[in-house]
């Protein structure tokens, strides 16, 4: 077993992430195992309004997020919170990148 007291801060955070995976997994199989399909609804509903922070790379005119809410329009280098399925899609396109806390 692992001794995390010996651990640095970064290998702790890392250990967290992944310990959080895995809870994620377990109560996803739990819940699909058992028939608890509103929870899993109601999981991915959550999942899809999640926002993040992104910022554009390109221009980009206004759009209707996940959440039926309108953002934008958005000039390069702008920084806006916007839901995480929007932001998957802008940046699969280029047109923006995830703004990370060392950015």
């Amino acid at each position: 077993d692992l001794e995390i007291g010996f651990l640095l801060d970064e290998e702790k955070f890392i250990l967290d992430s992944q310990e959080e995976e895995k809870d994620r997994k377990e109560m996803i199989l739990s819940a699909t195992i058992n028939g608890k399909s509103k929870f899993l609804e109601s999981l991915s509903q959550n999942h899809k309004t999640k926002r993040i922070a992104v910022r554009f790379l390109q221009e980009v005119d206004q759009i209707v997020g996940a959440d039926l809410e309108k953002y934008g329009p958005f000039k390069v280098e702008d920084i806006a919170t916007i839901p995480y399925e929007n932001a998957q899609a802008l940046i699969a396109k280029n047109a923006a990148t995830k703004v990370r806390l060392e950015d």
